[in-house]
């Protein structure tokens, strides 16, 4: 499947199934801005590169991101800390984890992060994000 990207009408889409996104090796970017539920292995074997979860994402199953296809997957977690709703092994395939600026990443190092981003229609694009130490 050459899917590469993602971007749903905010206003519908709520929730992904467990294993939805499974094989899709040319995801590269994904959208959750409106996303409340995501199930079990939904980016199972996937290409993602780094993936921004906001804090709408109430609840997350187990091994997100089981099998993807790149070691150097980053988390970026608006959340200050795991939330009560996700699953334990919620972040099993990801590289890095990094909490929003209140909180901490997996290592439990202080995190300050800044993004930058353009306005392109109704849809902000982050161009870049500083955590303090590397320009990611």
């Amino acid at each position: 499947m050459m899917l590469e990207n993602v971007i749903f009408n905010y206003s519908t889409v709520k929730e992904i199934g467990e294993y939805v996104f499974m094989g899709c090796i040319s995801l590269s970017k994904f959208d959750l801005s409106s996303v409340e539920k995501i199930g079990a292995c939904a980016f199972y074997g996937t290409g993602l590169k780094e993936l921004y979860i906001p804090t709408t994402v109430k609840y997350v199953g187990a091994k997100l991101f089981m099998g993807c296809i790149y070691e150097e997957l980053t988390v970026y977690c608006d959340a200050s800390n795991t939330p009560n709703e996700w699953a334990s092994d919620w972040s099993y395939g990801a590289y890095k984890v990094v909490w929003n600026s209140q909180g901490q990443d997996d290592n439990n190092q202080s995190q300050n992060i800044s993004f930058t981003y353009k306005i392109d229609g109704g849809n902000a694009i982050i161009t870049g994000c500083h955590n303090g130490k590397d320009t990611i």
